[in-house]
């Protein structure tokens, strides 16, 4: 009796032999809520799926509009101005001299550096422009006058740098002779001209071009990736071609899953737009820039 007792505690001390305890007794692992860690969805509790690492819901119920975000520049020709750079306190200055003797100098300082001629300057859809009657009236890259608008080229001679044509948008772009001249899904029409988007022709370039077989050819002649099942598979509008979401990016704000495919959701607010052009609108430098919910 003995013996047997001492071999029942040397089995159990090399884990030969249980004695008190089975794996159906160990506590069940706890499974994550939402956002926290997983590995894969089957770490996520209840409907929860794994996204970049973190728990997330599948469906966020958002249905796609046929909005835009849109980044605007200007709602009127006086948000156009430039941002004065003299000191109020000079322009002032300028000003009260001004008055007191109409021939100082400081009568042009002050309408130079301190006022801005509004009538000089033009809000087209949401974009500043410059508004002239010749060439004259128009500095800088946008040195010449189209139809009362300052514009880089009207022609091809005026794009100075060798290689570069004036395209319909009236910047000076590279040129081409051919197609082969321009990257995929680009061509060049009427050449010598410059490369124009005409998009993919199927899904098998779109195959090829994003590196996965889920990727088609969309009604608008670009690639997307996936057939989705949720809308936590959809990928970022925002992310480089065929780059999964990352953290910290507004993973379902403009892309969800419709019949199998990803797609862009629009927006509902203005202020929707503004937080996802927040970066375009901070480096704007302009004080009068914002992001508008527009109709297509």
């Amino acid at each position: 009796m003995v013996r047997t007792s001492k071999l029942v505690i040397i089995l159990a001390a090399l884990g030969l032999f249980s004695v008190a305890c089975s794996k159906d007794d160990a506590a069940p692992a706890r499974l994550s809520n939402l956002g926290e860690s997983c590995r894969s969805s089957g770490d996520c509790a209840g409907a929860y799926v794994c996204v970049q690492s973190a728990c997330s819901v599948a469906n966020t119920g958002i249905s796609p509009t046929s909005n835009q975000c849109v980044f605007t520049q200007c709602t009127t020709a006086k948000d156009c101005c430039p941002a004065q750079v003299v000191p109020q306190a000079t322009c002032d200055l300028y000003n009260t001299t001004c008055q007191a003797d109409p021939t100082s100098i400081d009568c042009t300082y002050y309408q130079t550096e301190c006022v801005c001629d509004e009538t000089k300057h033009s809000c087209t859809g949401g974009v500043c422009g410059s508004v002239c009657t010749a060439d004259t009236d128009c500095t800088g890259t946008q040195s010449h006058c189209l139809s009362g608008a300052c514009v880089q080229c009207t022609t091809n001679d005026q794009c100075l740098q060798t290689g570069y044509v004036c395209s319909k948008e009236n910047t000076c772009v590279s040129s081409c002779t051919a197609r082969a001249d321009c990257p995929a899904f680009y061509d060049c029409p009427n050449a010598p001209s410059y490369c124009q988007f005409v998009g993919c022709a199927n899904d098998r370039e779109c195959e090829v071009a994003r590196g996965s077989a889920q990727a088609y050819c969309d009604s608008n002649k670009i690639c997307q990736v996936g057939s989705c099942s949720s809308d936590s598979t959809c990928f970022h509008p925002q992310t480089s071609a065929g780059a999964p979401i990352t953290a910290g990016t507004n993973i379902y704000a403009y892309q969800v899953c419709v019949s199998g495919r990803c797609q862009n959701a629009g927006c509902g607010t203005d202020d929707e737009c503004k937080a996802f052009l927040a970066t375009d609108i901070n480096a704007s430098n302009n004080p009068h820039a914002t992001a508008q919910c527009k109709p297509k």
